[in-house]
């Protein structure tokens, strides 16, 4: 199964759901299943982050040249730009792991909301 996850949070944030973003990515490769990841980050990679050695060659790093901020803004605000597959290749699921779907063509989704009490409690 080809599957890309949104490792954004893995890389911008040191804690919170950067943190559970990169376990999970650990604790999927430790199953030793016959999967090829794709890991989509939006924005360029910053200087001098390195891939995990303990990566096999199934996991591709997928990063853009388009700024994350402008990613979101043509995805979420203006409803236009390119499906998370013209990064990512084609996958046959995408999780975002950080509340927010990109568009997709084809892939099954999985969408991780982390926290909804302030809906139960606004105040």
């Amino acid at each position: 199964m080809r599957i890309a996850i949104d490792y954004t949070p893995a890389i911008r944030q040191a804690a919170g759901i950067g943190r559970l973003t990169r376990h999970l990515i650990h604790q999927l490769l430790s199953l030793d299943a016959p999967h090829a990841y794709r890991l989509f980050v939006a924005g360029p990679l910053p200087r001098g982050w390195k891939r995990p050695e303990e990566w096999p060659a199934s996991v591709h790093l997928c990063d853009t040249r388009i700024p994350e901020r402008w990613l979101t803004i043509l995805w979420h605000r203006l409803r236009i730009g390119w499906p998370a597959e013209a990064f990512v290749g084609r996958c046959d699921l995408f999780h975002a792991t950080d509340f927010v779907l990109p568009p997709v063509m084809a892939a099954r989704t999985i969408v991780t909301v982390h926290d909804l009490s302030f809906m139960r409690f606004p105040e």
